[in-house]
C-alpha cells in the first residue's frame, strides 16, 4: 500500500512540474483544458473602526455592513501589481483607498490595480457587473483563441463568482443580459467579446483575433498600445477610392473625402522652385524701393501678422547721404495675399554711416529700428541709437515716436546693433559698451517700457553679464517673449581653456517687483573655441533657439555651424537643452545659424554662406523646422530659386523671420543683385 501511494505521489509531482498552466505566470507555454467551473471566491470583511486592511491572497473583497463613517481601505506590499476587486454594494458608507482619498463608488463593484504606493492605485475603466455568472460548460483554450467558433461559452452560474484570467486574458461580459462573450465568433452577433493582454472590456463588445472574420465593435472600447490594421478601412461600410483621405467632422465620425487642395497659395510671383520644394508656398520676392547696389536690403527682417519690416543698412536715403540706411514696411493684402510696400522709414536726423536698419523688429502697431553707428550726442562717435515708430490705427501711417540712446553713452558702444520689441517692452543691445570697471567691449542690453498713460518709452534697466569680461560682445543679439529676455555674447570665453566659444544669458521679469532677474547662462554642447554660440538668438514662450555659426559640427568640417534649442521646464523653471540642429548636406563655412527665428511650433534658420546648388558659392539657404512634441523635424530646406553665382553671393538667409501662428516667413538675401538685396515672403503649407 505504501508503494502504491508513493507511485501516485510521484505521478502527481510529474504532472505538476511538466505542465505550465499559467497561474501567477507571465508566459504560459502549454494549453489549459478547463472542465468545470473556474472561480475567484469573494472574501467578506467587516470594517474595524472604519478601516479595512486587505489580507494576503485576497483578490475579491466584499465590504460588509457595520461601518459608522468613511471607510479607509489599505493593501500591503504583497498586493503590488495585483488586481483587486472591491464589492461596495452592502456597507452603505463612503469608502476611499488609503491616504489617496480616491473614492470607491457606493453601490458598485470596481476593479483596481495595486501599486507600490497608495497614490499609485489605478482604477480600471470598467464597472464589474453584479452578479457575475459562470457555468461549468467545458471548452479547450489554446493560446488566445477558442478551439471552436461556436463553442467556448463559459456559461452562467447563480453564485456570485468572478470570471477567469488565462495568460493575461480577462473574459468580458455583455452587461445587458449578463451572458458571457464567446471566445471565437458569435454566430448571432458576428462579434468577438474578449479582452487581450490584460485589457478588460466591461462595456460593449470588443476584442482581438487573428483570422478572416471582420471585427465589429459596439459601445466604448479602450485600446492601449499600437493597433495594427490589415485590410481596408470602411467608415460606415463605405470604401475609399484613389487619392481620397480619411476626414473627421470633429465629433468622431470619419469618412473618405477628396483632397481639397495641397496647401498651395499663389500670389502671382512664381514658385519656390522644382517639385522637391514642396513644403512651402506663397513665393513672393520684394526689393528695396529705389534700391541701389550695396543697400544690403534684407540684412535684417521681422514679421508679425500682416505686417513685416525689412532693413537696408547700406541704403543712401537722402540728398548727399551715404549708408545712412532705411527700413521698409510691407502689409499683406488680405484679399489677394500679396505683400504690398507701405512706407520706407528713415532716421529723422539721418547722417552718413548711421546704418539705420542694421536691426529691426515689429510687434503689433510698433516697430523698432537700430542704427548702431549713429553719432548721437555731443562729441560721440558710433555710440548708436534705436528709433521707435507707431502705426496710426486711424490713418494707417507709421509715425515716428522716439529715439532711444544708451545710458552713460560712450563712443563705439554700437547701441542698436540688436533690437527686439514685444507688447510694452523694447530691448536694445550695445555689444561694445564698456560697462564695468576696467572692462572694454563687454557689452550691455537696455530695457525700455512704454508708459501706458503717457505713451512715453521709459528706461527701465541696463543688463550685463554677471560674470562679464572684456570683449564678450554681450548684447550682440537679443530677443524677448513675454517676461523672458535672451541675450547673446558670442565671443564670451566661457569654459576652461576656451576662447570665443560664446554664451547666452536669460533674464526673467519678476511680475511682482518688476525687476529683471538673471536666470541662467547657457553654453553650447561640447563647446569649443571660436564657435560664436549666441551670435543669433530667438525665443518664443518656453522655447529658445541659439545659433553658433562657427561650430565645427561634423567630421572634418569647419564653421559649418549649428543651432541649439532649449526648452523651459514649466515645473522647475529651468531651461533645458533639447537638440542641436545642423545643416542638411553640411559643408565647411556654411555659417548655418548666422540667423535664427522661432515662433510657436516653427523655427527657421539661415545659412547665408551655404553653397546650395551646382557651381554656386555663398548663395545661401534657409531651413524650416516644425516641433512635434519634443522633436524638431525638418520641413524644408530652400534657397532663392533664381540664385546666380557671384563673388559675394546672394547671402540668402542673412535675415530670417517666421510667424508661427500664420506659418508665414520672411527671408532676406542681402547680397542679391550686387548687394542691393532682396527679401522673400513665403508660407509653410
Amino acid at each position: 500500500m505504501k508503494h502504491l501511494i508513493l507511485i501516485c505521489v510521484i505521478t502527481l509531482s510529474s504532472d505538476l512540474f511538466s505542465q505550465n498552466i499559467g497561474i501567477n505566470n507571465v508566459d504560459p507555454q502549454t494549453s489549459l483544458d478547463i472542465n468545470g467551473s473556474l472561480r475567484l471566491r469573494p472574501t467578506n470583511i467587516t470594517p474595524v473602526a472604519n478601516v479595512i486592511n486587505v489580507p494576503d491572497n485576497v483578490g475579491y473583497l466584499v465590504i460588509n455592513s457595520g461601518c459608522t463613517g468613511l471607510i479607509s481601505i489599505n493593501a500591503n506590499s504583497t498586493h503590488i501589481g495585483r488586481r483587486l476587486i472591491i464589492d461596495h454594494t452592502a456597507s452603505g458608507c463612503p469608502a476611499i483607498l488609503g491616504v489617496t482619498f480616491t473614492n470607491v463608488p457606493v453601490g458598485s463593484i470596481t476593479e483596481y490595480i495595486v501599486a507600490a504606493t497608495q497614490a499609485g492605485w489605478t482604477k480600471l475603466n470598467n464597472t464589474v457587473p453584479n452578479p457575475l455568472y459562470l457555468s461549468g460548460t467545458a471548452t479547450t483554450i489554446t493560446g488566445e483563441t477558442s478551439s471552436q467558433e461556436e463553442v467556448g461559452v463559459l456559461g452562467k452560474n447563480t453564485s456570485n463568482e468572478l470570471a477567469i484570467g488565462v495568460k493575461g486574458i480577462v473574459v468580458a461580459t455583455n452587461p445587458t443580459d449578463q451572458t458571457i462573450a464567446v471566445l471565437g465568433e458569435n454566430g448571432s452577433q458576428n462579434s468577438f467579446g474578449f479582452g487581450v493582454a490584460g485589457y478588460h472590456y466591461g462595456s460593449g463588445w470588443a476584442g482581438y483575433f487573428s483570422g478572416t472574420n471582420a471585427l465589429k465593435a459596439n459601445g466604448t472600447s479602450d485600446l492601449g498600445g499600437n493597433v495594427t490594421i490589415s485590410g481596408e478601412i470602411k467608415p460606415n461600410g463605405a470604401s475609399g477610392s484613389a487619392n481620397q483621405v480619411l476626414t473627421s467632422n470633429g465629433n468622431g465620425t470619419m469618412q473618405w473625402a477628396e483632397i481639397q487642395n495641397n496647401g498651395d497659395e499663389s500670389v502671382g510671383s512664381g514658385a519656390w522652385g522644382d517639385c522637391s520644394v514642396n513644403g512651402i508656398t506663397a513665393f513672393q520676392p520684394v526689393a528695396n524701393d529705389n534700391g541701389e547696389t550695396v543697400d544690403f536690403f534684407g540684412n535684417s527682417v521681422s514679421i508679425a501678422g500682416d505686417y513685416a519690416i525689412v532693413g537696408a543698412p547700406g541704403d543712401d536715403e537722402g540728398a548727399g547721404l551715404s549708408s545712412n540706411g532705411s527700413a521698409s514696411i510691407f502689409k499683406r493684402n488680405s484679399t489677394s495675399g500679396v505683400w504690398e510696400f507701405q512706407v520706407k522709414l528713415v532716421d529723422p536726423n539721418a547722417a552718413t554711416g548711421d546704418i539705420f536698419g542694421i536691426s529691426v523688429a515689429i510687434s503689433g502697431d510698433y516697430a523698432i529700428i537700430g542704427a548702431s553707428y549713429d553719432d548721437e550726442g555731443a562729441g560721440l562717435t558710433d555710440n548708436g541709437s534705436a528709433s521707435i515708430f507707431k502705426r496710426n490705427t486711424t490713418s494707417g501711417v507709421w509715425e515716428y515716436q522716439v529715439k532711444l540712446v544708451n545710458q552713460n553713452a560712450g563712443s563705439s558702444d554700437n547701441f542698436g546693433i540688436s533690437v527686439a520689441i514685444s507688447g510694452d517692452y523694447a530691448i536694445v543691445g550695445a555689444f561694445r559698451d564698456d560697462e564695468g570697471a576696467g572692462l572694454t567691449d563687454n557689452g550691455s542690453v537696455s530695457i525700455f517700457k512704454r508708459n501706458a498713460t503717457s505713451g512715453v518709452w521709459e528706461f527701465q534697466v541696463k543688463l550685463v553679464d554677471p560674470s562679464a569680461a572684456t570683449a564678450d560682445a554681450f548684447g550682440n543679439s537679443v530677443a524677448i517673449s513675454g517676461d523672458n529676455v535672451i541675450i547673446g555674447a558670442p565671443v564670451d570665453d566661457e569654459g576652461t581653456g576656451l576662447t570665443d566659444n560664446g554664451s547666452v544669458s536669460i533674464f526673467k521679469r519678476n511680475t511682482t517687483s518688476g525687476v529683471w532677474e538673471f536666470q541662467i547662462k547657457l553654453v553650447n554642447q561640447n563647446a569649443a573655441s571660436s564657435e560664436r554660440f549666441g551670435a543669433s538668438v530667438a525665443i518664443s514662450v518656453d522655447n529658445a533657439i541659439v545659433g553658433a555659426w562657427g561650430d565645427d559640427e561634423g567630421a572634418g568640417l569647419t564653421d559649418n555651424g549649428s543651432a541649439s534649442i532649449f526648452k523651459r521646464n514649466t515645473t522647475s523653471g529651468v531651461w533645458e537643452y533639447q537638440v542641436k540642429l545642423v545643416n542638411q548636406n553640411a559643408a565647411s563655412s556654411d555659417n548655418f545659424a548666422i540667423s535664427v527665428a522661432i515662433s510657436g511650433d516653427y523655427a527657421i534658420i539661415g545659412a547665408q554662406s551655404d553653397d546650395e546648388g551646382a557651381g554656386l558659392t555663398d548663395n545661401g539657404s534657409a531651413s524650416i523646422y516644425k516641433r512635434y512634441g519634443n522633436i524638431w523635424q525638418l520641413v524644408q530646406k530652400f534657397t532663392h530659386p533664381n540664385s546666380v553665382n557671384s563673388v559675394t553671393g546672394d547671402q540668402f538667409g542673412a535675415g530670417i523671420a517666421i510667424d508661427g501662428m500664420n506659418r508665414r516667413f520672411l527671408v532676406g538675401a542681402a547680397g542679391a543683385q550686387s548687394q542691393m538685396g532682396m527679401a522673400f515672403f513665403g508660407k509653410v503649407k
